[in-house]
């Protein structure tokens, strides 16, 4: 799992710092720099396994994102990620603690972090052809829980965390003047943990659960829209299939070029 991400991360830097090399040589230097800030809203639910067995469950997540940027002679993208996700990863069994539990804990909140690389690759007539690639890391926070039906104190404490590796090619339809619908094809991934802890009086125990996706394909459709001079409204829907379900995801966004 990690190979693969690495794999296609080494995979879409080399297309993207390749694909300029022409015009770059030129001149040696790059020529264009803007810096673009967008405020974004991602919603997605996945098909995850636990601990490399047929349970499954659905996490549903909703992401708060900001993402300043840096863009290199209108080709070269550099994004970075920050933001906030409430993120509930359904009802597990924990049976490796002193009191043997199912375990719902609804949306947790946590940071996320991460970063973004985008580039166009090629230009034919009204198509461009690009590559994108995006790292997303959330931490989720730790929750309490009290164990009923015990005389004495006792208390279940989670935490949640998950990361997520995207990266694929996208075709932009670019004839019109304002708006800019696209498809997108990518390998998606997403592998996380979920570390429990129990506390009965002088009694302790712990369990970390782990989890993937059971999907990893990922297909895209969204548009860009310019309805100011500078201002681009973005939206998409992704739809990532596994072999009992189809999963799905949405997102929205403002941006605003300096």
């Amino acid at each position: 799992m990690i190979k693969w991400t690495v794999v296609m991360s080494l995979t879409i830097l080399f297309l993207a710092w390749s694909a300029p090399a022409n015009a770059q040589s030129e001149t040696g230097l790059i020529q264009d720099i803007q810096i673009t800030a967008t405020a974004g809203f991602e919603y997605f639910q996945r098909t995850i396994a636990w601990d490399e067995s047929d349970e499954t469950t659905k996490l549903k997540s909703s992401l708060f994102m900001f993402r300043p940027a840096l863009q290199f002679n209108q080709r070269i993208s550099l994004i970075g990620i920050v933001g906030y996700s409430l993120s509930d990863h359904g009802s597990v069994f924990c049976r490796d603690l002193p009191i043997s539990i199912e375990l719902d804990a609804g949306n947790t909140g946590g940071w996320l972090f991460g970063g973004e690389l985008a580039a166009m690759l090629v230009e034919s007539g009204d198509f461009e052809i690009g590559v994108r690639g995006e790292y997303v890391y959330y931490n989720g926070k730790e929750q309490i829980f009290e164990i009923p039906g015990l005389a004495v104190n006792g208390e279940t404490i989670t935490q949640p965390k998950w990361q997520r590796a995207h990266a694929g090619l996208q075709f932009t339809y670019v004839r019109y003047a304002y708006f800019f619908p696209y498809l997108r094809v990518a390998y998606d991934n997403l592998w996380g943990r979920l570390a429990v802890q129990q506390d009965i009086l002088d009694l302790t125990g712990s369990q970390e659960r782990t989890f993937k996706s059971r999907g990893k394909f990922n297909a895209a459709l969204g548009m860009e829209y310019e309805p100011l001079d500078r201002w681009i409204i973005k939206g998409e829907l992704s739809i990532l299939p596994n072999s009992s379900s189809v999963d799905w995801g949405v997102m929205a966004s403002l941006s605003y070029a300096f």
